[in-house]
């Protein structure tokens, strides 16, 4: 999970496996989701050829951060992808109401 602090900065803010290696490339993706509002990375058509597949945490109109998700397995199907976006809007409105 990548969140904002006081000046707006992307930084990692949560984080789950001992060999996740996220380097400034990817935190730029992080910050253009963050700032488009829009999912990106792997398994879109918007900068594909990330190993990560970014989606925009966001609730009530406002833009909370960013949740990154590495696959797995070679591929992201529709559905894990639905299921990704459910989990994501759960996350964000909790972060809201946390943030309050």
């Amino acid at each position: 999970m990548i969140l904002p602090d006081d000046k707006e900065n992307l930084k990692i803010s949560s984080r789950t496996g001992d060999n996740i290696q996220f380097n400034d490339s990817d935190l730029g993706l992080a910050n253009w989701v963050f700032e488009h509002e829009k999912s990106a990375g792997y398994g879109t058509d918007t900068l594909a050829s990330s190993k990560w597949y970014y989606i925009p945490l966001k609730a009530h109109k406002s833009k909370l951060g960013v949740l990154a998700v590495a696959p797995y397995k070679s591929d992201i199907t529709n559905e894990q992808k639905r299921l990704l976006e459910a989990y994501t809007r759960i996350v964000s409105i909790a972060l809201a109401n946390y943030l309050k």
